[in-house]
Parts: structure tokens; sequence; C-alpha cells
């Protein structure tokens, strides 16, 4: 793989860059919780009125798309791991590329993951249970979380360490990266070797949310290196 060197910002070193996007989705994604969890009524109604379905998001509700990586009904567990994990991937992956760059990278993750797992939990719907280790009844469960974003965020700041000459984070945060992304693929291969525990929609979801993620890193890394070369190129 190309290696390339990125720009450390003027205000100095990317590891002590203040992740302002990164802490800011944590902290929407806290204060949102006790806002849709209340009470037991509220959740069931917010997951109905805004989670991910994908039979829905199919039939027009496109919006779910981006709506479902804000909330986390009735499963303060996964608030916690999903905030945690932003907060360890997030701020590597921010300081790297810049926050601008980090936000469109959370949001195409999240909502471009989630709409490619509508369409292959509608192409597994339709062939039903022949394949035993895929779970045809997610098309028509909700799917809730930021976990699509943060596979994806996770598969970035990996790709962009990879790339880099002189990693500018210490050590033990590039170890917690690859741990991160080392745990998420063993969560989508294991149900593929135990058939007891068929691949469901978030594990599609990680899957796809991931696979965006590294895609658009490869973009920006190709583009960082085009206008490297150019600016390094003598005018006519």
């Amino acid at each position: 793989m190309k290696t390339v060197r990125l720009k450390k910002r003027q205000s100095g070193a990317f590891a002590t860059s203040l992740p302002v996007v990164t802490l800011t989705i944590v902290a929407l994604l806290i204060i949102l919780y006790p806002l849709t969890n209340f009470n037991h009524a509220v959740a069931i109604n917010s997951a109905n009125a805004f989670g991910d379905e994908a039979d829905l998001v199919l039939k027009g509700s496109v919006y779910r798309l981006f709506t479902a990586l804000w909330l986390e009904n009735m499963n303060v567990m996964a608030l916690v791991t999903n905030c945690g994990l932003l907060l360890a991937v997030g701020w590597a992956c921010e300081s790297l590329i810049g926050h601008r760059r980090f936000l469109w990278l959370y949001l195409c993750s999240g909502v471009i993951g989630n709409g490619l797992t509508a369409v292959v939990l509608r192409l597994i719907w339709q062939v039903g249970q022949a394949w035993r280790w895929l779970d045809a009844s997610s098309y028509v469960a909700v799917g809730l979380g930021a976990s699509t974003a943060i596979a994806g965020v996770s598969a970035s700041a990996l790709f962009v360490l990879s790339a880099m000459r002189d990693s500018p984070h210490p050590r033990l945060r590039i170890g917690i990266i690859i741990f991160a992304n080392v745990t998420l693929m063993m969560t989508i291969i294991s149900p593929v070797v135990r058939t007891s525990m068929p691949l469901d929609g978030a594990d599609i979801c990680h899957l796809m949310g991931w696979s965006v993620g590294l895609i658009i890193s490869f973009l920006l890394l190709k583009k960082a290196g085009n206008d490297a070369a150019n600016a390094a190129s003598p005018s006519a």
C-alpha cells in the first residue's frame, strides 16, 4: 500500500487536537436517550416512528436511515458501548482527517450502510430461510443505534493509520483501533461459522458501515495524494 504523509494542523499535533465533532455526537446520543426513553410507551413509539425498518425504508421512508442513528431505545448498555467506542476510535480518526471530513464520514457510513443493509435484507427476505446462516426476519425488524456509523469510523481510522509513515498516536490508541476492528469482524464471522446464531440485521449493518467507511477513506487518501502531487508539481 502506498504511504502518505498528512499535514499536521498549525494548532499542534494530531494527538492533542480536540475532537469537536466526536464529542458533539456523543453528547447528542446521551441527551437524546432520556428524551426517547423516559417511559416505555415513548420508547416504543419513537422506535416505530424513527427506527430503521428495511421494509418501510424501501417503501419510501428513507429518513429512517438517518434518524435511526440517534436512537438507542431501552438499551443503555448499547449506548455506553457505542459512546465509548466512538470516543476511542473517533478521537483518532477525526484528528487525522479533520472535523468536516469526519462528520461526512460518520453520516455517510451510517446512512449509506443502513441503506445497503435494507437492500440486502430485502434480498434475504425473498430467498427466505434458504441460507441458514442469515436471519430473514430482520427485514421486518426495527433497527436502532449508531453502530453502523461507528463501524465506518473504525474502518477509516484503521485504514488511514495503516497508510501513514509515522503514526501521531500512542500505541494504546492504535491498539484500541485494531482491537475494535478485529472484534467487529469476529462478531460478523462467528455466526457464519456457528450456524446456531445466524447473521441478523445488526451484523449486516456493521459490515455495510465498515465497508463504506473503508471506501470513503480510500477516496480521501487518494484525493490527498493527488492534491499533494499537484501542489508539488511546478506551475506552467
